[in-house]
């Protein structure tokens, strides 16, 4: 124990010592040594050892006081003894003293009341009056004949100290509170511990040397303990808080490290390598051919040397010290504060990693450009994967600040205002894919469930809203996720429902004179706005794929992330308490993704903007006339081609199913599913009377230019097939099925022509090239 006391008497004597020569370099060496000269590396670990010792001193005081009683009775006392009958001359000369040494002594023992009462001062000035006796001119012994004596009694003299003066005798060995006045010396030096990976371990003793700032102030200014005492607690604060962001800093190098990896790995990676194994078989230039230099994935684990440490494997070590130095204590005791380290590690991860999902989807709203849903979801996973590698390490609870933050991520803004994950996607669906779509060029495919760009638009659709993307998507922002972007597009055709409303209220009297006459062949020549009616309600179909593409890939991950919990809600909505509830239990069933004959978020949706319910039954169901009217309107549009590829038209029309389903079951739901049926087939009968009759006249007539009404009957038997409450036999009454099936049989050879075309174009265009 008197060793370590030593230790520590040293070790502060030289912290001392570069604390005042390492700002004041003395003069005369200034031009003969290196400023190096009076830094110390190790400081961090000299402080860290000085406090853990002096910690365990204060955490044993008993035993080491009642280990110097004894040694002092029982060790001591019989050296003394044994020196005094080698120097008879001290008992002759100083023979009070000798006693009085003596019985000091002897009368320390270790029962309670006299370790209450220990005073050795009477002892220690003994022992100074006989030092001042023995140093005088002419002294009757000198003491420099007396070296053993004087051994040991310096040495009682300092075991003295452990009983009645322990804790004095401890800040006299191992207090720093002379750091407060070297502020500088401090920061920077601290600065250089946590930038050392060899010592970061020991950063956290900068921190516990700050509770010793108090013990600088004294009882003649007792005003400065105050202002000192809030000054050392935001000292060790800030101390934790740079551990804290430099730890931060090296997970961050760490993440961005495994995103790179985990994009070497993609398939679309591969087609590099393929093409320099094929440059380096052809023999080519590689400048010639413009070819990346491809990494091999793995290749940056070869090593020659292990001493050889890479850039990442720095920081590994660093972060590796850095957690251990938070982990040591589970608090610190700072003057009347305490702290706990990992809380501060906690607080900063979370703030600086919680905007960083959004970060890696690369939005650019100027360029419309943002990572496939894929690619997001895999970077990610590696992001979350390097950060729960921490929990090895310390228990930051890294997956309760993940899920917090996916969680803020399913929202649209998170905490701090910004935009999460959804907030960008669901920009990005609203304002830049949909507005490439009605622009032209995409096209949604229900054969492949998803929209499918063609050769002349730079973004490619299917490459963002295939199954595989989708499910990708609705695994990063799971239900509440998917439901923000639904409700964005919900607004959107809230808007162009407003719009349609417009158009129909426009030609209102017009319509109900129609529809009174039944005269509905060519009559929407006197009807304004036709081709615009058509063109917005094919928009409205067009969200509403996209809205069912996002519904069908929720299902599809909740069938296969929660099965149980999936047939538990499927089972609840089979079995509604009554009707009254149904609108309820479609919502609940649109949530999880499950498709419904009527569209209760729609319903509520434009539930809001209806002025008055007859007058609205009034204008959607003069709606239905129009847009059935409408529909022979389409063979002039030269987009309106049907291919049997996709499974629609190139103008998607085939997206008028969907449309005049929903709205339809979404106006004349409060009439019950018989008022649904009923207008739906008004619908079908107007329309099939228009194209069968405008066909007939097209025979008549064989002057006017040659149109194909296949489409047109296609395009009404994909309706009946997308309706919940039209059959199959409900068409046939109107149109026989030889009809229909005559008509995709045109159709498919239409097509078949469309494609020879096209073939021969290209073979033409390779033959001009070579």
């Amino acid at each position: 124990a008197h060793a370590a006391m030593v230790l520590l008497s040293l070790t502060k004597n030289e912290i001392q010592w570069l604390v005042h020569h390492s700002e004041n370099i003395p003069l005369k060496f200034r031009n003969k040594v290196n400023a190096d000269d009076y830094q110390e590396d190790n400081l961090g670990e000299m402080l860290f050892c000085l406090l853990e010792i002096r910690a365990l001193f204060k955490k044993h005081a008993d035993i080491v006081r009642d280990y110097f009683v004894r040694y002092i009775s029982e060790v001591d006392l019989p050296k003394f003894t044994e020196v005094c009958k080698k120097h008879p001359q001290l008992d002759e000369e100083y023979h009070q003293l000798m006693v009085s040494f003596a019985d000091a002594m002897k009368g320390v023992s270790l029962s309670e009341e006299d370790q209450k009462n220990h005073n050795l001062n009477g002892f220690r000035l003994d022992w100074f009056r006989f030092q001042a006796y023995t140093s005088a001119a002419k002294p009757l012994v000198s003491i420099r004949a007396i070296p053993e004596f004087i051994t040991v009694m310096d040495a009682t003299i300092s075991h003295s100290y452990y009983i009645d003066g322990y804790e004095k005798y401890l800040d006299g060995t191992s207090d720093l509170s002379f750091l407060f006045f070297f502020s500088n010396f401090f920061r920077f030096n601290f600065g250089n511990c946590i930038e050392d990976y060899r010592f970061s371990r020991y950063s956290i003793a900068f921190a516990m040397a700050c509770d010793h700032f108090i013990e600088c102030t004294n009882k003649f200014c007792p005003e400065e303990r105050s202002p000192i005492r809030h000054r050392s607690v935001l000292s060790a604060e800030r101390c934790l808080e740079d551990m804290a962001k430099q730890t931060a800093c090296h997970l961050e190098e760490l993440c961005r490290e495994s995103i790179k990896l985990e994009q070497q790995v993609l398939p679309s990676n591969a087609a590099n390598m393929l093409k320099q194994e094929a440059a380096k078989l052809k023999k080519k230039q590689k400048d010639k051919l413009r070819i990346k230099e491809f990494v091999i994935p793995g290749s940056e684990s070869y090593r020659k040397s292990h001493e050889n440490l890479t850039r990442i494997d720095r920081s590994v070590a660093s972060v590796t010290e850095l957690l251990a130095a938070f982990t040591h204590f589970d608090t610190i005791r700072v003057v009347n504060a305490t702290l706990c380290p990992i809380e501060y590690l906690r607080d900063v991860i979370d703030e600086t990693f919680s905007g960083s999902f959004a970060a890696l989807a690369f939005y650019d709203p100027d360029n419309g450009s943002i990572s496939r849903p894929s690619e997001l979801l895999r970077s990610i996973s590696a992001f979350a994967r390097t950060l729960k590698s921490i929990d090895h390490f310390a228990t930051v609870d890294i997956g309760g600040l993940l899920f917090q933050s996916m969680l803020q991520h399913t929202q649209e803004i998170d905490k701090r205002g910004q935009k999460t994950v959804s907030g960008l996607y669901s920009s990005w669906f609203t304002d830049v894919l949909l507005n490439k779509i009605i622009s032209g060029g995409i096209c949604y495919t229900p054969s492949h469930k998803m929209f499918v760009s063609h050769r002349s638009v730079s973004l490619k659709a299917e490459n963002y809203t295939d199954v595989a993307e989708m499910e990708s998507l609705a695994e990063l922002l799971g239900p509440y996720g998917i439901r923000v972007i639904s409700s964005k597009i919900i607004d959107k055709i809230c808007q162009e429902v407003t719009e349609l409303k417009k158009i129909v209220q426009t030609n209102l009297s017009s319509l109900e004179q129609i529809r009174s006459k039944r005269e509905f062949v060519n009559s929407n020549k006197n009807l304004k706005d036709c081709e615009e009616l058509l063109n917005k309600t094919i928009r409205i179909g067009v969200m509403l794929c996209l809205r069912q593409l996002l519904h069908d890939a929720t299902l599809s991950v909740l069938s296969r992330r929660t099965p149980t919990l999936l047939s538990v809600i499927q089972e609840f909505l089979s079995h509604p308490p009554n009707d009254s509830y149904v609108l309820h239990k479609y919502e609940t069933a649109s949530v999880i993704g499950i498709e419904c004959p009527i569209d209760s978020v729609l319903f509520s949706a434009l539930k809001a903007k209806k002025e008055s319910s007859n007058e609205d039954k009034q204008i959607w169901s003069l709606y239905i006339v129009m847009i059935a009217m409408s529909l022979p309107d389409l063979l002039n549009q030269d987009m309106f081609v049907y291919e049997n590829v996709i499974g629609g038209f190139l103008n998607n029309a085939h997206c008028l199913a969907k449309a005049i389903n929903h709205l339809a079951s979404v106006f004349f739901t409060s009439g019950g599913d018989k008022a649904v049926l009923k207008n739906l087939v008004e619908f079908i009968s107007i329309a099939s009377e228009c194209v069968l009759k405008l066909e007939c006249k097209k025979s008549e007539n064989e002057n006017e230019p040659v149109k194909h009404y296949e489409p047109l009957y296609v395009l009404l038997d994909i309706i009946v097939q997308e309706s919940h409450f039209l059959k199959r036999d409900t068409i046939e009454k109107f149109i026989s099925h030889s009809i229909i099936r005559d008509a995709y049989r045109q159709v498919n050879l239409i097509d078949r022509d469309e494609m020879k075309k096209r073939r021969k174009k290209v073979d033409g265009r390779s033959h001009e090239y070579s």
